[in-house]
This record gives structure tokens, C-alpha cells and sequence, in this order.
């Protein structure tokens, strides 16, 4: 049987994938408006948290700590010059300062791999962001179409020859199967009796 009006199978067609791209892009922009405001608020909790550390580490900066290896490495090698020329007023006063310097270090060092993490982590979390916002304004489509549908050029015609035989060879394979199928049962059911 032929399509009574060609134009109208291409319409259809492509409407159909109109549609289901719509519907796609849709469901995606949905999804991802609820996503891009839950990823909102924890990037709003994230700033608040970096800025909370960063206050911390501020407070814990002005009690001296401020490039901890690199003050700790320093204090240490005026410290061992200082008793190699017998120096102990300055002595005493470089290991007030370690003992300074080490209350604040391990506050120091926390503080620090706190906000390189933070760090880390807002920036994952901005390129999420990036990617939600893009899928909630819905404007990628779903599906790539490669070809339209066209007008066919010619009249088709189903091939009546190769229905007429897939089908009868269908019902030859399955006769036969069924045959081996009531054989096999009798056989199951009354064995042959040896005389």
C-alpha cells in the first residue's frame, strides 16, 4: 500500500521529532533549574564557610604566624647562632618566639589546607554552576538530526515476493519444530518397549 500523500508522512516525521526533542529539552531544563538552585545555596554556604576561614586565618596572622616553614626555618637558624656565639638574652628571646610561633602553627596549618580545600572545592563547584545554567536555559537540543525527512522522489512499493517467502518459510521451520516437538513427547512419555 502507498502513503496517499508523501508531503503528509514528511510532516508528520518531523514533527515527531519536534516534539520529542521538546519534550526532552523540557524534562533537562527542569531538572536542571532544581539542581542549579540546591548548587546555589551550597555555593552561597561554601563563600560563607571560605570567609569564615579566612577570618581565622587573618586573627591567627597577626599573631605572628605568617609563612610558617619559612619563619620556623629562620627562627631555628638564629637560634642555633645565637648559642653558637653565647648569645642568651637573644636565646631566650628566639625561643619565645618558637613557642609563639608553634601555639599559632598548628592552628596556621589547619587554617591554610581548610582554604586550599575550600578553594578546590568552589571551584568545582563554579563549574557545575556554569554547566546548570547553560542546561535550565534549555537552548542545546537533545537529539541531532542528520537528515530531515524528504518527499521521496519515486513511488515505493512493498516487496510482496519476500513477504510471500520469509512467511513460508516461517511456517516450514516452525511445522518442523513442532513435529520434533509432539515426536519427542511420545518418545518421553511411552518409551519404545524392547522385545
Amino acid at each position: 500500500m502507498l502513503d496517499p500523500s508523501p508531503e503528509m508522512a514528511v510532516q508528520i516525521v518531523s514533527t515527531i521529532v519536534d516534539l520529542a526533542d521538546s519534550l526532552m529539552r523540557n524534562a533537562k531544563r527542569e531538572v536542571a533549574k532544581k539542581a542549579l538552585s540546591i548548587l546555589e545555596k551550597q555555593y552561597v554556604f561554601a563563600v560563607a564557610e571560605a570567609k569564615a576561614i579566612d577570618d581565622s586565618l587573618a586573627i591567627v596572622m597577626k599573631m605572628g604566624a605568617i609563612d610558617l616553614p619559612y619563619q620556623a626555618k629562620e627562627l631555628e637558624q638564629a637560634y642555633a647562632q645565637a648559642l653558637l656565639k653565647g648569645d642568651e638574652n637573644a636565646a631566650r628571646r628566639l625561643e619565645k618566639a618558637k613557642a609563639k610561633l608553634a601555639q599559632a602553627g598548628a592552628t596556621f596549618t589547619r587554617l591554610r589546607y581548610d582554604i586550599q580545600n575550600k578553594s578546590i572545592q568552589m571551584g568545582k563547584m563554579g563549574e557545575d554552576l556554569n554547566i546548570l545554567r547553560i542546561e535550565a536555559a534549555g537552548e542545546i537540543p537533545s537529539q541531532f538530526v542528520i537528515d530531515k525527512g524528504i518527499k521521496p522522489d519515486k513511488k515505493s512499493y512493498p516487496k510482496k515476493m519476500i513477504i510471500v517467502i520469509v512467511s513460508t518459510l516461517a511456517a516450514v521451520f516452525f511445522s518442523i519444530f513442532l513435529i520434533l516437538l509432539v515426536d519427542f513427547v511420545r518418545k518421553s512419555i511411552n518409551p519404545p518397549s524392547e522385545a
